[in-house]
């Protein structure tokens, strides 16, 4: 299955606020989590990745909080 559009659009969101230190780590985060059930299993694998992988690390201790949250999100270990 293609990647769609917004797909990327998230995709590339992630990709900018992974190693930031400002509030943009948060909103993408929430947002991204509240997307997780339109998400393709491709895109969720290129986030997964990005994720357990950053360039530029994850930014503060609360920012790594944040990412790895998303994270258990992505791969259906969150149990909300």
């Amino acid at each position: 299955m293609a990647i769609s559009d917004f797909e990327h659009m998230l995709i590339s969101a992630v990709r900018y606020a992974i190693g930031r230190r400002t509030s943009i780590v948060e909103i993408t985060c929430n947002y991204v989590a509240k997307q997780i059930p339109n998400l393709s299993e491709n895109c969720k694998k290129v986030m997964i990745h990005d994720i357990e992988h950053p360039l530029a690390g994850y930014g503060d201790v609360w920012d790594r909080r944040d990412w790895m949250e998303l994270l258990k999100k992505l791969k259906g270990d969150d149990n909300d």
